[in-house]
């Protein structure tokens, strides 16, 4: 998982080397990734929640 995160890093070299169409493809996989990592952590944000409120009302 970690290492489909490395497509930033990946980018930034890629700038760094002023090569930007291969800069742009990798940071547009990254950003799809993030975007589904923050779809992920929110679903299941919310799907606690209502569990750790009915601890704390106890």
């Amino acid at each position: 998982m970690w290492g489909e995160h490395l497509d930033i890093a990946r980018a930034i070299s890629c700038i760094a080397e002023h090569d930007t169409s291969k800069a742009t493809v990798f940071l547009a996989k990254a950003m799809t990734l993030l975007q589904r990592d923050l779809i992920v952590n929110c679903t299941d944000i919310a799907r606690t929640a209502p569990k750790i409120r009915q601890k704390a009302l106890r």
